[in-house]
């Protein structure tokens, strides 16, 4: 039986492209990073598919270092000739850059752990399995006489990086993601529920589904909230969903910088310190 072909560059493809591109670089140091695969959506919005598309592609950032000067130049072109100028293009804006004082030397090479994130249920995703899912919201829409809207997104594909210095890693993976909105046509009562992860199989449309539908029957009626402080009990989708986007908020560089709310008046982190109360 033949294994499907997964989405993206495999790892053997993904060391000769890079090693390609790095025979070509004459810089102090060179960087290169691979991002390839696929990537599809499908859009809904009043009670219909508005759009859907799916896009297959390789980009290629190659990262060229003078000394501490350094710039990069993206290219999704893999003939030789067009690689070998980006490489050329990135050498000649790395020397006149500013240098930066902060960077570090790129790294060789390293034993990394093998993980495997891809799912083929994800990978073989198509667009009518896309649009079947999307169906169940609009249908609960319509029977309850609600106003459906929804985004369904799915990628497959993976990563490489590469450096002058002999590092080479490699992974692949998958995500999806489903989310739907259910309003009434007034517009005083919504519902929302969501799904994500990396085997689209774990994804349940028929419960997104149901949760959008009840959640927009449970709030007809309901007094608007005065401005104040309240005690809300977050679903674990929500939950999950704030603490992914407050990843992105953990940066010790703006806390030192003190552009952060980690900030520290007067300089410095609050790295140590209690921030929230006891729940």
């Amino acid at each position: 039986m033949q294994t499907p072909k997964r989405h993206g560059l495999s790892n053997d493809e993904s060391r000769k492209l890079s090693e390609k591109i790095l025979s070509y670089a004459k810089a102090d140091h060179t960087r290169v990073n691979i991002t390839s695969g696929v990537t599809g959506f499908t859009r809904m919005a009043i009670n219909r598919i508005t759009t859907a598309g799916e896009t297959d592609d390789v980009n290629i950032r190659i990262a060229s270092i003078f000394g501490k000067r350094v710039a990069s130049v993206d290219t999704n072109r893999l003939d030789d000739a067009s690689l070998q100028r980006a490489v050329r293009d990135a050498e000649a804006l790395a020397k006149i850059a500013p240098e930066n004082p902060e960077y570090l030397p790129e790294l060789g090479a390293q034993k990394y752990i093998p993980v495997d994130g891809y799912y083929a249920s994800t990978g073989d995703l198509t667009t009518e399995s896309r649009a079947k899912a999307a169906s169940l919201g609009m249908k609960a829409a319509a029977n309850a006489k609600f106003v459906a809207a929804g985004f369904i997104h799915m990628q497959a594909g993976s990563e490489a990086v590469a450096t002058s210095n002999g590092l080479f890693g490699y992974a692949s993976s998958t995500a999806v993601a489903s989310t739907l909105t259910l309003r009434t046509p007034d517009g005083t009562s919504s519902g929302w529920a969501g799904d994500e992860g990396a085997d689209w199989d774990t994804i349940e449309s028929e419960r997104i589904a149901a949760d959008a539908l009840r959640k927009c029957r449970d709030w007809r009626g309901k007094t608007s909230l005065e401005p104040g402080k309240y005690e809300v009990i977050l679903e674990p989708t929500a939950m999950g969903m704030l603490m992914s986007r407050m990843l992105g908020v953990f940066d010790a560089r703006q806390a030192d910088e003190g552009r952060s709310f980690f900030s520290r008046r007067g300089g410095g982190s609050r790295v140590g310190e209690k921030l929230f109360t006891n729940v």
